[in-house]
């Protein structure tokens, strides 16, 4: 993908149409890579507060209709906090850096996820409709990542700026 500006003419036209690529029925699960400026526990929600280290988190989420708008709602700063994710999210030194997309079912993601020894899990996070561990893993060193992404299934990439323009 060409690396363009938020200014550059036809911006959002272009996220449109590489979003057009993964906007299809069968992919309703989202990998968001979450980047963490700060050490800070976060209150979050009725999970209370969490501390949270500097460093690289992955979300698991699902949407089974309108990802496109979930995934515009998750980048918005001024938003009701409804998710555990939203009250990290809303955090001043979090941004998304990268999204990925699949049709491997959420849970399942999370699980392959918990067994990267890489990654910490972040308990009880992201999971109150299900019975998983967790949707939120922290991982300390990125080499695994690439070789878990592809074992879920992930078909494309986008780079989280992307969206901040809508």
């Amino acid at each position: 993908m060409p690396q363009l500006k938020p200014c550059c003419l036809g911006y959002r036209e272009l996220l449109r149409q590489e979003f057009k690529v993964i906007d299809n029925p069968s992919l309703t699960t989202y990998i968001l890579e979450i980047k963490k400026d700060e050490d800070a526990a976060v209150c979050i929600g009725a999970l209370g507060k969490i501390p949270f280290k500097k460093g690289t988190y992955f979300y698991i989420g699902s949407a089974k209709k309108n990802l496109y708008s979930r995934i515009k709602r998750h980048i918005k700063r001024e938003k009701k906090l409804f998710w555990h994710i939203d009250y990290l999210l809303n955090q001043k030194d979090c941004y998304i850096n990268n999204i990925w997309f699949t049709d491997t079912e959420e849970c399942k993601a999370a699980q392959l996820f918990s067994s990267i020894v890489v990654s910490r899990p972040i308990e009880k996070f992201g999971c109150s409709d299900c019975r998983c561990r967790t949707h939120l893993f922290y991982v300390r060193d990125n080499n695994e990542i690439g070789g878990i992404l592809s074992q879920i299934g992930c078909i494309t990439k986008l780079p989280g700026s992307l969206f901040a323009v809508l």
